[in-house]
């Protein structure tokens, strides 16, 4: 009813319009009758509101024209932001057809955009991420409030990359039929990172304290099998004679690896030889700059190399049926160490980024690699030394036990000679001589005091005890001796200990009590000392400890063993050299405290 009055009011106020006009015209009208006077007006009337109303649309018309550019202007721009947004778009219905999408996301997808329209989102989606599509659905669907998930979509080229999708259900009018609008950010980046930092550290972790390469190299094998997806990964390492043989493998058959494993940069030729000798070229599309290898279609590729271009190259792998294979270099700066191979049946394994995040965990493996052949090569320098000190100790042993028998079977015996000629001599002097037969009783006594200090040579030098009665004998003939001879209060506690050492562990023992009693009767002026021995399971310790005058650790060692020689030194390395521990503690006025601590090697039972 409001609509019907307003347009009559318009008719009205355009009638009156046009009459005004009419009559501003003054246009008179010929003497006719009345009704033809009348229809002459009301045709002028009606023409004059004609053109009236044309005017009006042309003004209309004017402005609808400027209203479309200035919306031409606008949409275009709206098409723009939409098409080149940074961030894919797609407008698609609750079953994922796709009604709308954006250049940026048929970019990400690698296809037409025309192409995708009227297809489903599903089709993009990577097998391992369907599921959480699905609930992702289900969340915007039953909700309608926006949703967030992340997952993994399939280019054209059958690539992967990572996306974070925000979706949102929208109604063009109230109850009816909604549709989705869904963001598509591109995360790869991010997730890469991410990926890179955690398999660098769980390798870190593998590494961690190992002493050992090839756990270190299967533990690399295991995660970057599970990093890449692919079917089979190995690490080959260069050795001193140009081989590069696998180390650690996993997925290859046993074949694969009898025909690749022997290759040699001195006789072969093929792929690894290239990338582990750094003559590849970073301007063709299949290596990179950091010296790798990698291509996702071996077969494509020999179909478009001339048999001329591939020479004798091996090209194992294509024939084993691999149609991705990456070679990554593990080096540090130009010293390339050996190379990861990684094999897949599938093409289109290895993306750029995914060779170049391997590419930083081979040289976090290079430098692990040189840690362990460090500690290794300090290992076997250790052994080799420990065992040329056991073998200079045994000798040494040998050889004063050479020389105490000497004196003892030579020397000795030549003394008694003497001085049963000395004895003859002095029997046949005559009375009235007896300047000469003092100075024969004082050679005789001196022969005799000779030969003592010969007999405690020997006996120090060989302790024909420990060789005939036993540790146990000899310390305390030792420990007797030193009592004697100093005037010290000494105590002992270590019980039949015979049979806890072998031979050379008794020797070793004997020889760190006998240096300890030796440096406390030279330097200590101690008037107590107590030895105590206490065994743990496969270990015993020594204790040795006085109460003399004692001295400061770091100037000893940096001052006072220089004068007074190796003892303390060579009381450790016999400790060392016998897998042991030698501790001292000592302070000025406080005493000194040795302790020794020796895995017990059993004497053996016949």
């Amino acid at each position: 009813m409001s609509v019907s009055k307003s347009s009559s009011d318009q008719k009205r106020h355009l009638r009156r319009k046009a009459e005004a006009k009419l009559k501003r015209l003054d246009q008179p009208i010929e003497d006719t009758d009345l009704a033809t006077r009348r229809l002459i007006h009301e045709l002028r009337v009606h023409q004059i509101e004609l053109e009236m109303q044309y005017e009006e649309l042309q003004r209309n018309q004017q402005l609808i024209n400027e209203e479309k550019e200035r919306f031409d202007d606008l949409y275009g721009k709206y098409v723009s932001l939409f098409d080149f947004s940074p961030i894919g778009y797609v407008v698609h219905d609750y079953r994922g057809e796709i009604h709308e999408v954006n250049l940026t996301f048929a970019a990400m997808l690698g296809e037409n955009k025309t192409n995708l329209i009227g297809r489903f989102i599903t089709d993009f989606i990577h097998r391992d991420s369907q599921d959480a599509f699905h609930f992702h659905r289900v969340r915007y669907s039953e909700s309608e409030e926006k949703s967030i998930c992340e997952l993994r979509m399939v280019r054209k080229d059958k690539t992967s990359f990572e996306v974070q999708l925000n979706s949102l259900v929208f109604r063009a009018e109230p109850g009816g039929s909604g549709k989705i609008r869904t963001a598509f950010v591109d995360i790869s980046a991010k997730v890469q990172q991410s990926r890179k930092k955690e398999l660098i550290r769980r390798c870190l972790q593998i590494a961690g304290n190992a002493t050992q390469t090839c756990p270190v190299l299967e533990g690399f094998i295991r995660e970057i099998k599970s990093f890449s997806g692919c079917e089979a990964v190995a690490i080959r390492m260069l050795d001193e004679h140009g081989n590069i043989p696998y180390q650690a493998y996993e997925g290859f058959s046993r074949s694969f690896y009898e025909s690749e494993s022997p290759l040699s940069l001195n006789t072969d030729r093929c792929m690894c030889i290239s990338v582990i000798k750094g003559t590849t070229n970073p301007e063709q599309p299949f290596f990179t700059t950091g010296g790798s290898f990698f291509i996702n279609a071996t077969t494509k590729f020999l179909a478009t190399v001339s048999g001329q271009q591939k020479g004798d190259t091996r090209n194992v792998c294509n024939a084993y049926g691999y149609e991705s294979v990456a070679l990554v270099p593990i080096s540090i700066g130009n010293d390339i160490m050996g190379l990861f191979h990684l094999a897949d049946r599938r093409e289109n394994m290895f993306p750029l980024s995914e060779v170049e995040m391997l590419e930083s965990v081979a040289g976090q493996l290079a430098l692990i690699l040189k840690r362990i052949m460090a500690q290794e090569e300090v290992k076997r320098m250790a052994e080799e030394l420990n065992f040329l000190s056991s073998r200079l100790i045994t000798v040494q042993e040998e050889e004063q036990r050479r020389i105490a028998m000497e004196l003892h079977d030579q020397t000795g015996q030549d003394l008694n000679v003497l001085k049963i000629k000395m004895t003859a001599i002095r029997n046949r002097l005559r009375k009235d001589q007896p300047g000469l037969k003092a100075e024969s009783e004082w050679a005789l006594q001196f022969i005799d005091k000779i030969n003592n200090n010969i007999r405690n040579l020997a006996y120090r030098l060989n302790p024909d005890l420990l060789e005939h009665l036993g540790l146990e004998a000899a310390l305390n003939s030792l420990i007797r001796d030193f009592s004697e001879h100093k005037r010290v209060q000494i105590t002992a506690d270590f019980g039949p200990i015979n049979s806890t050492f072998d031979r050379t562990t008794g020797i070793v023992f004997y020889r760190i009590v006998q240096e300890a009693l030796t440096n406390i009767k030279k330097h200590a002026g101690a008037s107590r000392v107590r030895i105590a021995l206490h065994r743990d399971d496969d270990r015993i310790s020594v204790t040795i400890e006085d109460d003399g005058k004692g001295f400061d650790i770091p100037v000893i060692r940096l001052e006072k063993e220089k004068k007074k020689g190796m003892g303390l030194t060579a009381m450790a390395f016999r400790a060392r050299m016998l897998g042991g521990n030698f501790e001292i503690s000592s302070r000025e006025g406080r005493g000194t405290k040795i302790k020794v601590n020796l895995p017990v090697q059993e004497k053996a039972v016949h």
